[in-house]
């Protein structure tokens, strides 16, 4: 071989050893690739989850039922202190009790 031609396969050798990927580095792109994939699927399920409307209720209902159930008036906040489902039916009772109305 000439000395050209030895310069030219040097070279490429050269760069076919630089862009060589590591086994390493595909393993650390395979892992981040996966890991990646696992984070879309788990919030795409969860949001297909919280996109479920809760069913329809009629808020006059619910409060005529706490009204009689707790043996008050209707009060100014009735409606909205009736229909939050978290335990607020105790200080609807002290607050009707309260005013008396």
């Amino acid at each position: 071989m000439s000395k050209l031609e030895d310069s030219i396969a040097n070279a490429k050798e050269t760069v076919s050893d630089t862009l060589e990927v590591s086994t390493f580095s595909q393993n650390l792109l395979r892992g981040t690739a996966i890991t990646i994939v696992v984070v879309i699927v788990l919030l795409s399920s969860l949001a297909f989850y919280w996109d479920h409307e809760p069913d329809m209720f009629n808020v006059g209902q619910v409060t005529a039922q706490q009204i009689s159930e707790l043996k008050t008036k209707s009060v100014t906040g009735s409606t909205t202190v009736a229909t939050i489902d978290g335990g607020y039916a105790c200080w609807f009772a002290t607050a009707a009790s309260t005013t008396g109305k």
